[in-house]
């Protein structure tokens, strides 16, 4: 007759993923690294996909005149969850439009960056 013990076999690897989400913080600060990522690149691309352009010709890239707005985004760490986010308080009127100005949505991760930031997590719980 053989003989399974689950709980001598279970009882380390939930012991591991325990440990492992309650020690988030180094995939998290990654991840919030790759999502800031994402979003200046969507600032040096002109949009992804690519904003509407000025009405009038302008020697420098949609959105980096001063670059404040680009410098603006930041991420914060709130439990399990990364929140990327601009601190300037025009950015809302960018990113969504307004009657006077189209949308130029920039706070927007893509897919192969979410894609990156999966395999950020997956690899901190040896998946």
């Amino acid at each position: 007759m053989f003989e399974f013990d689950i709980e001598d076999t279970a009882t380390p690897l939930f012991e591991d993923l325990i440990q492992a989400e309650n020690n988030m913080s180094d995939p998290l600060k990654r991840a919030a690294d790759e999502a800031i990522k994402s979003v200046h690149e969507n600032f040096e691309a002109g949009g992804r996909p690519a904003w509407q352009p000025h009405k009038k010709e302008v020697p420098w890239p949609l959105l980096m005149d001063t670059m404040s707005l680009y410098d603006s985004i930041d991420a914060e760490i709130h439990d399990k969850e990364v929140w990327v986010l601009s601190t300037a308080e025009y950015a809302p009127y960018q990113d969504l439009g307004t009657e006077h100005i189209p949308a130029r949505p920039f706070l927007v991760i893509q897919n192969s960056d979410a894609d990156e930031i999966e395999k950020i997590i997956a690899q901190h719980f040896d998946l």
